[in-house]
């Protein structure tokens, strides 16, 4: 049975999904608020879900929060995106640490997928 700590940091991931679609379909400063929300939420969901108590647990908001920096990056409030595809790029590292190629091939895949394209708006700013 999971505890009540790992069971928050997973409504707490379910919220920060839900702030970060939110805020990447608003625009101006309420999208940019939003989108800040999620990236709290998810620092707090990593609080209990440690790459070394729950690796995988760990590692799947790591992903989302590299999508996370990419909308920041892309968002109409954001005037330098460099800084948010940087830290897109250091979060989609630390979760591809975690997904093996021939223990997870999906999550990898889907990884590595969103690596290139975090590196290719990299090579745009």
């Amino acid at each position: 049975m999971k505890s009540n700590l790992w069971l928050r940091a997973a409504g707490t991931n379910g919220l920060s999904i839900a702030l970060q679609e939110q805020g990447g379909r608003t625009s101006a400063e309420i999208g940019a608020n939003l989108l800040a929300e999620a990236t709290t939420a998810y620092d707090d969901a990593l609080l209990i879900r440690t790459k070394v108590n729950h690796p995988i647990d760990w590692a799947m908001p790591q992903q989302n929060m590299a999508i996370l920096e990419r909308k920041i990056a892309k968002h109409d409030s954001t005037v330098n995106p460099r800084p948010h595809l940087d830290a897109a790029l250091n979060h989609i590292d630390n979760a591809l640490k975690i997904f093996a190629p021939t223990h997870m091939p999906y999550d990898h895949k889907k990884a590595i997928d969103s690596r290139m394209k975090i590196l290719a708006a990299l090579l745009d700013t």
